[in-house]
């Protein structure tokens, strides 16, 4: 190409030259140079220099088309690589037909369309197949929808039209399977219903004032005491529970056996807390059997969290004891828990 440009301009110059000299064929340079000699030079010049800048400009330009054509044309050869090799097993309906809109109303470059025309549409046709069969897979699976949805409905009318006929009993006998009263021991009366109340009253829970470890005040509950404990114990055993999930304990048990009331694990050792609200101490052996188990078993892992602050001295002298009010601050120094946002 650059030889072809320097021919191209050798014969725009000798042009020129051949022009003067047809067209001002009495003019002679002679020396010294006169004033007519240097006007005709100049005028030579600038016709010269007007024709070569003509001459580049065109070469500019040449070489300019050649390249947007050339990126054009590698542009599209990169859609046309992708779009061939793309096997559109993850696309949707909506996503085949934009790629077939796409392609076809793309206006290629001709080489493009003469180089890979023919498996640019056999690749339309077959996303265009396959489109039909995603179509229709989609189709049955949007009836399959509606079929579910019908379901649920009529599921849905009929329960209800059964809750309209279900006696008292079964939906009181439903409500206690819900609230769980074979294993809840205390229900908050803010959290219940009128109905609700009305119902574990029935079932023999009492409503009662007690002080609360975690909202640091009196609230109502609904206690119903297992065995022989009594209603402080069972509110405390249940809410000390309570108070360890929040301080992030691990493995929280309640024990209603010779074991201590509460168990649970942290830092990988298990730990024990015994509930007393003062009716052990009338019991001497049996007391010291408890203290002795939990001696064996425990070690210093043991507490004993009596219900009033009257308690503590009786109970200090057999080991650790804390009373309610203080015993959150008690179990973040015992077991080095620094943080007490988690008690709230």
């Amino acid at each position: 190409m650059g030889k072809q440009f320097m021919a191209m301009h050798l014969m725009l110059v000798t042009l020129s030259v051949s022009f003067l000299l047809r067209f001002v064929p009495n003019v002679h340079i002679s020396y010294p140079l006169t004033m007519a000699n240097l006007a005709f030079l100049f005028a030579f010049i600038c016709i010269i220099l007007y024709y070569q800048a003509l001459f580049y400009k065109e070469a500019f330009d040449f070489i300019n088309r050649r390249k947007v054509q050339k990126e054009r044309i590698n542009h599209e050869i990169k859609i046309i690589q992708d779009f061939l090799d793309n096997k559109f097993k993850d696309s949707d309906s909506e996503k085949l037909r934009e790629t077939i809109q796409s392609i076809e109303n793309t206006l290629f470059h001709q080489k493009i369309t003469k180089l890979y025309g023919k498996r640019i549409q056999k690749k339309l046709v077959w996303i265009k197949n396959h489109l039909k069969e995603l179509q229709q897979q989609e189709n049955i699976q949007e009836l399959q929808n509606q079929k579910e949805e019908l379901e649920n409905q009529i599921k849905a009318i009929a329960e209800l039209k059964m809750e309209e006929t279900e006696t008292a009993e079964e939906k009181r006998r439903k409500r206690k399977y819900d609230l769980d009263l074979d294993i809840k021991t205390v229900f908050l009366k803010e959290e219940l219903s009128e109905g609700d109340i009305a119902l574990l009253l029935e079932e023999g829970y009492r409503q009662v004032n007690q002080y609360s470890i975690i909202k640091a005040k009196i609230i109502q509950v609904f206690v119903k005491p297992p065995l022989n404990h009594s209603i402080t114990h069972t509110f405390l055993v249940w809410e000390m529970q309570e108070v360890l999930k929040n301080l992030g304990v691990a493995n929280i048990k309640e024990h209603r056996t010779i074991d201590a009331d509460i168990t649970f694990i942290h830092k990988n050792k298990y730990y024990a807390i015994e509930v007393e609200t003062g009716t052990l101490l009338k019991k001497k052996q049996q007391l010291q059997d408890k203290i002795s188990y939990l001696n064996t078993k425990y070690r210093d892992r043991w507490m004993f969290l009596v219900s009033n602050k009257n308690l503590l001295p009786k109970h200090k002298q057999y080991g650790r004891t804390t009373q309610r009010k203080q015993v959150c601050k008690y179990l973040e120094k015992w077991l080095k828990i620094a943080t007490q946002e988690n008690r709230v």
